[in-house]
């Protein structure tokens, strides 16, 4: 425990030391956090900074990342509880699954700064190359809010009028002639587009639909045959004798 400044000037640990040593264990990726940016490491005010308060940003190596609890030359806040606001918002944030590093990080900003109102800005000096998780990877990845989820659609044609299209249990609509049925926001996969029309042959086609793009189908419906014409026969009596043909009646005129 330090109880003064003769403390950390003779038992603190320098941070370009520690940052050397995971350099020489081989570390692929090196964090150091901060929260220590004050002028007088014993005191236990808010103070902002001066000329020469705050700590002065240090040079990354390889696979680092440094993290500030507030920008270089600045000084940060105890605050009024058990944590500082910067390490209250690294408590929040560190264990939720699925946030890199540096995403996390900037969730941490957001959080001093609207703690602190503006006063104090967490700060970051990385040259990492690989990914870190603190809460781990998540096993399904939410879609972002800022990052809207990448969906396509359907265009279909018909050159016959008023056939029913069905894009897996949906109907779409019937076609028309010279106009598009549309089918949009379809999540990118594999559909089955159905087209049936009394009269006509059931049609069906595997489609699939690509992000960001409108696929194109064309109905191609048949007419069902023409039903075939049947030659009657002439009855025969049920003896079984054939009738012979019918002789043309000739009448005499009367003298």
């Amino acid at each position: 425990m330090y109880n003064g400044p003769s403390d950390i000037q003779y038992s603190a640990v320098k941070a370009n030391w520690v940052l050397g040593r995971m350099e020489d264990a081989g570390m692929d990726v090196k964090l150091i956090i901060l929260d220590a940016c004050r002028s007088n490491p014993a005191g236990r005010s808010w103070r902002r900074g001066v000329s020469g308060g705050g700590l002065a940003p240090m040079d990354t190596v390889k696979g680092s990342l440094i993290a500030y609890s507030t920008s270089p030359g600045q000084t940060a806040a105890d605050g009024s509880g058990r944590n500082s606001p910067y390490t209250a918002q690294m408590l929040r944030q560190m264990p939720m699954p699925g946030q890199p590093v540096e995403t996390m990080f900037k969730r941490v900003r957001v959080g001093v700064q609207q703690e602190t109102q503006d006063r104090q800005i967490p700060w970051e000096s990385s040259s990492l190359t690989g990914d870190f998780y603190f809460g781990g990877q998540a096993a399904s990845q939410p879609v972002s809010k800022d990052e809207p989820q990448q969906l396509g659609g359907l265009s279909v044609l018909g050159h016959v009028p008023g056939v029913e299209v069905w894009v897996g249990t949906d109907r779409i609509g019937e076609t028309r002639s010279g106009s598009a049925l549309s089918w949009e926001n379809l999540t990118p996969g594999n559909y089955r587009v159905t087209a049936r029309k009394a009269g006509y042959e059931p049609w069906a086609q595997e489609v699939t639909v690509v992000a960001n793009r409108r696929i194109e189908v064309v109905i191609d419906i048949k007419p069902l045959p023409e039903p075939r014409a049947v030659k009657q026969e002439a009855e025969e009596p049920r003896s079984g004798i054939p009738l012979s043909p019918r002789k043309p009646l000739i009448v005499a005129p009367t003298p």
